[in-house]
């Protein structure tokens, strides 16, 4: 879901009363992500600095 798409559309009809939810979602999808990711990925598989995938 793109926050963007639903963020411009609720500041101009001035309904934010839900827009919490599309801000706190990636935040919270990242913070669980990261840590899924890191535990699933096998050892050495990426770069010795760590980038890539």
């Amino acid at each position: 879901m793109n926050p963007t798409r639903s963020l411009a559309p609720a500041l101009v009809s001035g309904n934010l009363k839900d827009l919490w939810i599309y801000m706190a979602a990636r935040i919270l999808g990242t913070l669980f992500a990261v840590p899924v990711c890191g535990s699933i990925r096998p050892t050495g598989c990426c770069c010795s600095g760590g980038v890539g995938l």
